[in-house]
């Protein structure tokens, strides 16, 4: 299992998810949570920085477009979706797709070399490490 230091798993559990709406809007994935989109559930992913691990923002970009049309291929929704550090320092690009099993997200992780994912129900927002399936909620804003 990919364990994560404490700092990182913080940034991971105060995240910003920030889902890019196709008429240019910006919406904070904690402030509507799935239903907003008329999905039961939705998982937020990206195919950034490998297990952690920097890499060029050619090859971020690169890789984020073979996800996106794995996504298409699954003939699912999905959007773009921002996820940054609650100070903005830090961001990665990545999609929400809605009602994508599980399971079929944890294939597209494993492809994607990712240590986790953000899964969504309702206004549940949960980190999940793709190895161990350990699940933690996202903090609220009001919580940090």
């Amino acid at each position: 299992m990919h364990e994560l230091d404490e700092e990182l798993w913080e940034e991971y559990l105060t995240a910003r998810l920030e889902v890019l709406l196709p008429q240019g809007e910006r919406v904070e994935l904690r402030d509507c949570g799935s239903r907003y989109f008329g999905a039961a559930s939705a998982v937020v992913l990206t195919a950034w920085n490998p297990m952690g691990k920097e890499a060029s923002f050619a090859d971020n970009e690169r890789r984020n477009a073979e996800l996106a049309q794995d996504l298409a291929n699954l003939e699912i929704d999905f959007l773009p979706c921002v996820g940054s550090s609650i100070d903005a320092s830090y961001q990665e690009v990545g999609f929400i797709a809605f009602d994508l099993d599980e399971q079929e997200a944890l294939r597209l992780l494993d492809k994607y070399q990712q240590i986790g994912y953000y899964y969504v129900s309702a206004h549940r927002v949960e980190c999940v490490l793709s190895e161990s399936n350990f699940r933690c909620d996202v903090r609220a804003l009001s919580d940090k």
